[in-house]
């Protein structure tokens, strides 16, 4: 019976050791299948005081404005460069409202409006594309708190979010040791874990963008700081780490309220947009320290076309940097928000993949 015994014990202790194996991956610049250096178009709108731009379903162009204008937005037609319409949405206490940005980060029929607050609060609306350009201001989705432990998000269904967890670190001398990197919650709901479980705060250095395929069994979490992405399933079971390019050189540090930072600060994976077979990466690997939209370096970028299993396809070096990215529905063009500096309003850029 014993020998028996011992036998289901290894069994099982295998099998564990099976479901969670995961494989690490270190990659340089020079393992891309494709190279390409890529020069920006401008795109003019008639447009005033423009924060950032994105775009829905490849032909229209909303603009987040800042400043007199931080509460309303712009739509644009990208084929005849006329605004079709202003939008804005009523704010719960517009005193504190530091300004709105809209996010599309895929070919999904949402775009997600977040309106920044002090002190630190973010409201969050997802907003179906459809019924946006059909409706237009008469269309006003509920709008929710994100959870302050939550850095970046997407959605898994309809109304739950795979978020990334500003608490968590992998470095062991600051390792929050109960916490996940990832979460799956509801649209709504707050922090999954007690604040007793918080030993460091380590929200200066740990910020990953979230990007869920609709198509694969897969959630890849991009490390803004480090040079790391991590591939999960939607079990969040962590199946690879792709490392790269080159090595970090980042020096962590504590303060004395137990926050955790790096003495030199470090710009790595910075914006993300998917597609149904394709993740791309946009990529600075610079030492700088954005706080906002426009602190971003002022020489080229990056960004890395990658599969959902962390298959590297191509890279393209951009000659103008830029603080988000939009690939069209035939991956055939890179959009984005390019900044020249405080003085110079920031204008709308196309690359050519093609």
């Amino acid at each position: 019976m014993r020998p028996f015994l011992l036998l289901l014990i290894s069994i099982i202790l295998y099998s564990c050791h099976q479901g969670t194996r995961s494989t690490i991956q270190y990659f340089d610049i020079n393992d891309f299948k494709v190279e390409k250096k890529l020069t920006g178009e401008v795109i003019d709108l008639y447009t005033d005081q423009p924060l950032q731009y994105s775009m829905i379903n490849d032909t229209m162009v909303i603009v987040s404005r800042e400043y007199i204008n931080k509460n309303s937005f712009e739509i644009f037609n990208l084929n005849n460069k006329r605004k079709e319409f202003e939008l804005t949405y009523p704010n719960e206490n517009t005193a504190a409202l530091l300004f709105n940005l809209f996010y599309k980060k895929n070919h999904r029929p949402y775009i997600y409006s977040h309106t920044y607050l002090m002190p630190g609060d973010i409201k969050m609306r997802k907003i179906n594309t459809d019924s946006l350009l059909r409706y237009k201001n008469a269309y006003i989705p509920k709008s929710f708190s994100l959870p302050t432990f939550a850095k970046d998000y997407d959605f898994i269904d309809a109304d739950s979010l795979v978020v990334s967890n500003n608490y968590y670190s992998d470095i062991e001398k600051f390792k929050n040791p109960s916490l996940q990197s990832i979460y799956k919650i509801k649209l709504g709901d707050g922090q999954p874990f007690p604040d007793s479980l918080i030993k460091f705060n380590t929200r200066s250095i740990s910020a990953d963008l979230i990007a869920v395929s609709e198509k694969y069994d897969r959630i890849l979490s991009l490390d803004a700081y480090l040079n790391k992405i991590r591939i999960y399933d939607k079990r969040l079971l962590l199946k690879k780490t792709l490392i790269g390019p080159g090595e970090d050189h980042l020096n962590p540090g504590i303060k004395n309220d137990s926050t955790i930072y790096y003495h030199n600060s470090y710009n790595s994976n910075t914006g993300v947009f998917s597609t149904a077979d394709h993740v791309y990466v946009l990529y600075y690997g610079k030492e700088v320290s954005p706080s906002n939209p426009k602190d971003i370096p002022p020489n080229a970028a990056d960004v890395f076309k990658i599969t959902w299993d962390g298959d590297l396809i191509a890279h393209y070096t951009l000659n103008d940097p830029v603080s988000n990215i939009y690939i069209d529905s035939k991956e055939e063009n890179i959009y984005g928000t390019h900044y020249i500096d405080e003085q110079i309003k920031p204008t709308f850029l196309r690359f050519s993949i093609r």
